[in-house]
């Protein structure tokens, strides 16, 4: 199974959610119009496991057991449409990561 970082060294940063800072989508609401509206090939679902608690990201959008939707940098070619490595990538939620721009990880910011 890949993983989170397999899918950000392939298809680059996800876009983030202007709304609340997150690369997580909503499935529901104006978010959920958003992620119809962009090319099928950068949507993303995050979903539970199977097999235990944690979560995947699975290509494409689906709709049974979603939990979110995540945009990728860059759409999925055919041939990745079609690789089965790229079927489950195991989600971490990195939120260490740079996403709001500021040139600092999460991890670096002082607690309160």
């Amino acid at each position: 199974m890949r993983t989170d970082d397999d899918f950000y060294e392939t298809f680059g940063e996800p876009r983030v959610n202007e709304k609340d800072d997150t690369v997580l989508f909503e499935t529901y609401g104006e978010d959920f119009e958003f992620v119809r509206s962009v090319d099928p090939n950068l949507v993303w679902t995050v979903m539970q496991a199977d097999d235990d608690d944690s979560l995947i990201l699975v290509p494409g959008l689906h709709f049974v057991n979603r939990i979110n939707y995540v945009i990728a940098g860059r759409p999925r070619t055919e041939d990745e449409n079609n690789d089965p490595t790229w079927q489950e990538v195991l989600w971490v939620e990195s939120m260490d990561r740079d996403f709001d721009g500021d040139g600092e990880d999460e991890d670096d910011l002082p607690t309160p």
